[in-house]
């Protein structure tokens, strides 16, 4: 159901001209299966798992692995469906593609936030904390554009982004790597200590 939709948010991107749609579509669905899977074993799952000749730890790392299946699953669409509008917009590869890797990035540090926090307070917080974490940073840009648009601040930034080199990428994606790991310890020291 969830791989159906992000093929229909590809062929809706494509037809959208829109190599970004579908990676940002993707983002919001990978973060409510996220919230929807942990929610379910706060709901029992959980203590049905503990039954199993499991560790605590290979349980947590499976959540972990399905975020990575389903970031995998997001880029390969958002590559489809980017090498398509490139190729009719004449967009070039490095522009969308690694917009969309910038994207995938973001997905991966606030999923590294919100499994932690789901797992301590609740999957309720989380969302409350998804919610903040999304909605907080977009109304700060809206609120904010209309000072920005005019300063020489606004400017350089546009533009360190424009010509930022390949190695400034790279190391955004070693950062989200590095935060992606320390959560997955995080939540493992969680749910070691975590009592049903």
């Amino acid at each position: 159901q969830y791989i159906m939709l992000l093929v229909l948010f590809m062929v809706i991107g494509v037809m959208m001209r829109s190599p970004f749609y579908v990676v940002m579509m993707g983002m919001i669905m990978g973060m409510t299966f996220m919230m929807a899977i942990i929610g379910i074993d706060e709901n029992g799952g959980f203590t049905y798992s503990l039954t199993l000749p499991v560790s605590r730890s290979k349980i947590i790392g499976e959540k972990y692995l399905l975020l990575l299946i389903w970031m995998g699953i997001i880029f390969l669409t958002s590559f489809i469906g980017g090498t398509l509008v490139g190729f009719w917009e004449k967009i070039e590869f490095p522009e969308w593609f690694l917009s969309s890797a910038a994207v995938v990035a973001v997905y991966m540090i606030l999923i590294a936030i919100l499994i932690p926090v789901a797992l301590k307070w609740g999957v309720e917080k989380a969302r409350t904390t998804m919610i903040l974490l999304v909605a907080v940073p977009a109304v700060g840009i809206v609120l904010l554009s209309n000072l920005l648009a005019e300063s020489d601040w606004a400017a350089k930034a546009v533009h360190f982004f424009e010509t930022a080199d390949l190695f400034i990428w790279i190391a955004g994606g070693f950062l989200a790597i590095i935060i992606f790991m320390i959560s997955w310890r995080i939540s493992v020291k969680i749910f070691l200590t975590k009592e049903f």
